[in-house]
């Protein structure tokens, strides 16, 4: 068999892998590394850490010893030692549909609503958690906000993107995690409400809670950290 045949085998997830890492290191957050410590199951291919190596020139490449094994052991310890592991950086930023005042020159004219006689901007994006942010088991975050009653409810609306700064909800990579409504027998009868949204991390469950300010009636819902 040709090497450069055998090399087809890997050439797709090398190429993934790289282009991945390239759109990392382009973010603040992360941009002065200097070091690409390798582990997992590929941690070991020669074929991964010579396309690493070329490809980022700049940067140490290091491979530990029997880091293949890294998963395994890191499961393990975080079984039985759950606190070895006290912080990690956010996969996504989070956050809030918000419908602010409009206001001109600054928010975009599409975007423009009148509700119950009060000229807003819909689909506004509010960012609880950004993504790199450091979060912990316990870590809460929250926001008040006056959102238009929606058809007899409040409609609380958590979303989550890939990207680090996003502005409106219907931007591309930005999608819906989760909706809560509080029905309206519960709360004042108004053009709009003020609650509380917040969000609590978990070992690995993220909490997402509305509660009326007012009358302090609460709904929650519970989504899984590693499988959105």
């Amino acid at each position: 068999m040709k090497s450069s045949f055998f090399r087809g085998f890997f050439k797709k997830t090398v190429d993934s892998i790289v282009k991945q890492l390239e759109e990392l290191f382009a973010e603040d957050v992360v941009k002065d590394v200097k070091t690409i410590l390798l582990v997992g199951d590929l941690s070991e291919n020669w074929f991964v850490v010579e396309a690493l190596k070329k490809n980022f020139e700049d940067k140490e490449v290091f491979v530990p010893k029997e880091g293949r094994l890294s998963a395994v052991k890191g499961a393990y310890f975080f079984s039985k030692i759950p606190e070895v592991i006290s912080r990690r950086p956010s996969q996504y930023t989070y956050g809030f549909q918000s419908w602010p005042e409009f206001i001109p020159g600054h928010h975009l004219e599409g975007k423009k609503v009148k509700i119950n006689g009060s000229v807003r901007c819909r689909d506004v994006f509010l960012k609880v958690v950004r993504k790199g942010e450091n979060v912990m088991p316990g870590y809460t975050k929250a926001e008040i906000l006056k959102i238009p009653n929606d058809e007899g409810c409040l409609k609380c609306c958590l979303f989550f993107t890939e990207m680090e700064n996003t502005d409106f909800i219907d931007e591309p990579r930005c999608k819906l995690l989760g909706v809560l409504r509080l029905p309206l027998s519960s709360i004042n009868d108004e053009a709009s409400c003020e609650i509380r949204s917040s969000l609590r991390f978990g070992e690995t469950e993220l909490e997402f809670e509305v509660m009326d300010v007012s009358s302090g009636v609460q709904h929650k819902a519970i989504f899984d950290l590693y499988e959105h």
